[in-house]
């Protein structure tokens, strides 16, 4: 069995990219952009965000 080992670039990027679609018809063509935190660090105000991953789609 495998343990978990955490959010990585990688599997963020997969997860993003199957939900796209999704996404986007929610979104109804729009633009938009999605972050993805590691989970379980609390972002403060003296230190950047934990961004695993980004993405945006459409027009601006």
């Amino acid at each position: 069995m495998t343990t978990f080992s955490g959010v990585t670039e990688a599997i963020a990027r997969e997860a993003v990219e199957l939900a796209l679609p999704s996404i986007e018809n929610l979104s109804h063509g729009g633009p938009g952009h999605l972050v993805v935190l590691r989970p379980g660090v609390a972002p403060s105000a003296d230190a950047e965000l934990p961004v695993v991953y980004r993405r945006s789609w459409g027009e601006k």
